[in-house]
């Protein structure tokens, strides 16, 4: 799955549980739409891999976090996460 922001500007990401070696990118790359920039891994307890996701407006460290829309792999509608809610490649 990809993401862009639901409205334009610069956007700052923390990706959270990354597969050790498959980061793809370097602070301050641009990424396009598509583009693959880790694998998700997990830690600890985690049953499967998993990916915490946070996006920002601003690089200050009180920023408040922006909505972000996905698009599935498969070409499925964009959609907008909900908070709780579980999503998978399908």
């Amino acid at each position: 799955e990809s993401g862009e922001p639901s409205s334009g500007g610069d956007l700052f990401v923390e990706y959270v549980h990354i597969k050790a070696g498959s980061v793809r990118v370097g602070v301050g790359d641009r990424v396009n739409l598509g583009d693959v920039v880790c694998e998700s891994g997990g830690v600890g307890f985690s049953p499967e891999p998993h990916l915490h996701f946070t996006a920002f407006r601003s690089r200050e460290p009180t920023a408040p976090t922006t909505r972000v829309k996905f698009h599935a792999a498969g070409g499925g509608a964009p959609y907008v996460p909900t908070a709780g809610t579980y999503y998978d490649a399908s």
